[in-house]
């Protein structure tokens, strides 16, 4: 597929003991364990995502969440791609500070259009502040998607990460020329060859948000987590022409048509 394979570091930042190190090696490693660890300066650990037809290794920076320690945050967010903001479902003040003080501070350093996830963690407790009738849905405002966790019994965490991991592959900036040349050389013989040309094109649309392009996946069936398996051919042609009818509406006939190219090299 077009993407290949992609490197990316991401961080998880919040207060301490809301379950960052537990979320990661859930994800990670697929344990849990009772005892508190507690982060002292950064950990590392990776983890390789398939995604959007690409394997995403995922270098995650797990960050001690002391607020004193600005050095640790400021080096650890200078060259990040994205960041899971975890707060503890039984503390409503965690989630306070990620507003107040987390994000704040990774905007300034990481750059503010860096995907955003958040992370309401142990939701396999009892008396939680943090629900999800509970949680304000304007904090969707502030950040690309929230999700409620548990590294315990591994709710939604796989979820998470994978959301993360294609928020940073589709934020990839596209050189144009490079993408003639890969569509040039790039066999049509399949749905997923199709797919994968697809995205080829669409990596150069500036005007299609990830929002938009999640609309068209979700509308034409296909789940973007499992694209290395077999996709069927009608979801990729309904794909395809939710695409052509997006471009027709903004205007842009030329990127309309090389995607009709597409669609005629595949059905020839």
């Amino acid at each position: 597929m077009y993407y290949g394979k992609v490197k990316k570091k991401v961080n998880l930042l919040g207060n301490p003991a809301v379950g960052k190190t537990s979320l990661i090696l859930r994800f990670v490693k697929d344990v849990f364990g009772e005892k508190y660890l507690k982060t002292i300066g950064t950990s590392f650990y990776s983890k390789d995502v398939d995604v959007v037809g690409a394997s995403v290794k995922l270098i995650i920076q797990d960050v001690m969440g002391e607020k004193s320690y600005e050095a640790v945050h400021e080096s650890t967010f200078r060259w990040s791609s994205g960041a899971i903001f975890v707060a503890d479902a039984t503390n409503r003040e965690t989630l306070d500070d990620i507003f107040s003080y987390w994000i704040p501070k990774y905007k300034k350093i990481a750059g503010s259009d860096n995907p955003i996830i958040l992370a309401i963690n142990k939701m396999d407790l009892d008396d939680l502040d943090l629900t999800e009738d509970k949680v304000s849905k304007d904090i969707h405002k502030d950040v690309n998607h929230v999700f409620f966790t548990s590294a315990k019994t591994g709710r939604r965490v796989d979820s998470a990460f994978n959301e993360l991991a294609s928020r940073v592959l589709f934020k990839m900036p596209k050189r144009a020329e490079s993408l003639d040349k890969t569509l040039s050389e790039q066999t049509i013989d399949d749905p997923k060859d199709l797919l994968g040309s697809l995205f080829v094109v669409s990596s150069s649309f500036k005007e299609l948000d990830y929002s938009m392009m999640d609309e068209m996946f979700e509308d034409s069936g296909i789940d973007r987590y499992t694209l290395e398996e077999e996709v069927p051919e009608d979801k990729v042609l309904t794909f395809a022409k939710k695409m052509i009818e997006w471009c027709r509406s903004k205007g842009n006939c030329k990127d309309a048509e090389k995607l009709e190219s597409l669609i005629k090299r595949y059905e020839s």
